[in-house]
């Protein structure tokens, strides 16, 4: 932090503890001319996004539980530019940036992207969605099959000690 602002802030507050963390980062110094942030909030964004990310099993990216993208699926959204959104949605838009988050940064035909794979992507998850629900369907059947059949040796086999006595 430069001491001007170290100043400034001696002046406003009675103590450092008073400073809301939100004010330290703003006036914290950027040593990174392509940073929007100084270490300690990029730092916390980071930590926080990465905590978002790993907290939800539902994030594209985590792929270890029942229903997760499969590998082309994954592959389409990271394929997928944010500049390509804005043209799939944008109607009359003829071109973009094609990095959106560059000022100066080349513009791209909107006709040059291929379309997101949306209805290939829908159309396979309905279909594993069947698969899922007929094996499952199966499953339950078995499984009530066998404890019918269990249920019928017991019952035969307590007759049997019955008789037995």
């Amino acid at each position: 932090m430069d001491k001007s602002n170290v100043d400034l802030l001696k002046k406003t507050y009675q103590s450092v503890d008073d400073v809301d963390l939100y004010v330290r980062l703003l006036l914290e110094r950027i040593n990174d001319p392509t940073a929007l942030l100084g270490p300690t909030g990029t730092h916390l964004i980071a930590d926080q996004f990465n905590a978002f990310k790993r907290g939800d099993r539902f994030y594209f990216e985590n792929t270890e539980h029942a229903g997760a993208l499969t590998q082309a699926e994954y592959e389409a959204i990271r394929n997928y530019s944010l500049a390509q959104l804005i043209c799939e949605n944008t109607s009359g838009l003829e071109m973009v940036q094609g990095d959106i988050f560059q000022f100066n940064s080349v513009k791209k035909q909107c006709s040059s992207f291929r379309p997101f794979p949306l209805e290939q992507i829908l159309s396979s998850r309905a279909l594993s969605e069947q698969v899922d629900h007929r094996e499952t369907s199966e499953n339950t059947r078995s499984l009530v099959a066998t404890n019918r059949g269990r249920r019928r040796l017991q019952s035969a086999f307590g007759t049997y000690l019955n008789a037995q006595d």
